[in-house]
C-alpha cells in the first residue's frame, strides 16, 4: 500500500499546544508583545539621542517582532518537524537548545541589523555577535518557558511542550 505523501502545511491532527495556535492570534500576540517590550525600552532608553522619540520606538518594535515573530515559528518547527524525531529527553532537549543558540542568534542579529536601518549606526549600542546572539535568544526562551510553566502549560520544563 503506498503511503500517502503529506504536504508542508497538513500534517494531520497537531500534537502540541503551539501546533494547534492559529496564525493570527499567534500573530496578534507577537506584534502585542513587540509594542508592549519596545514601547518599555523605549521609554527607558531614551536620553537624549539625535534620533526623534518615534523613529527608536519603531525600531525597538520593529527588532522584537523579529524575535517574537522568528521565535513562534521557530518553536512551531521543533514540535512539528524535529521533536519527534528523537525518542530520549535529553536528545530533544539538546536540539532545541541547539536550535535556540543557531537560529535564535540569527533572529538576534537580523534584529539588530534591522535596527540599522533606522539610523542606529552599527547594531545600535555595539557590534553583536552570534554566540552573544545565540545566548541571549537562550535566555529569553527560558524565560518565555517559565512563564508557560508558571501557568500551567506545556513547557520546555515539562517535557510536553
Amino acid at each position: 500500500m503506498r503511503r500517502k505523501k503529506e504536504s508542508l502545511f497538513t500534517l494531520g491532527e497537531p500534537t502540541h499546544f503551539l501546533a494547534r495556535r492559529e496564525t493570527k492570534p499567534a500573530l496578534l500576540r507577537c506584534i502585542i508583545v513587540a509594542i508592549l517590550i519596545g514601547t518599555l525600552f523605549t521609554i527607558n532608553l531614551y536620553t537624549s539621542k539625535p534620533l526623534h522619540p518615534l523613529t527608536i520606538w519603531a525600531a525597538n518594535v520593529v527588532g522584537l517582532f523579529w524575535m517574537t515573530f522568528g521565535g513562534h515559528w521557530l518553536e512551531l518547527v521543533y514540535v512539528n518537524f524535529i521533536a519527534n524525531r528523537f525518542h530520549t529527553q535529553f536528545m530533544q532537549r539538546l536540539v532545541r537548545i541547539t536550535l535556540w543558540f543557531t537560529v535564535g542568534g540569527l533572529i538576534v542579529l537580523a534584529s539588530s541589523w534591522t535596527r540599522t536601518l533606522f539610523g542606529f549606526g552599527a547594531f545600535a549600542v555595539r557590534p553583536l555577535n552570534w554566540e552573544i546572539a545565540g545566548l541571549f535568544f537562550i535566555l529569553v526562551q527560558l524565560v518565555i518557558h517559565t512563564v508557560y510553566y508558571l501557568f500551567k502549560q506545556p513547557s520546555f520544563w515539562t517535557h510536553d511542550g
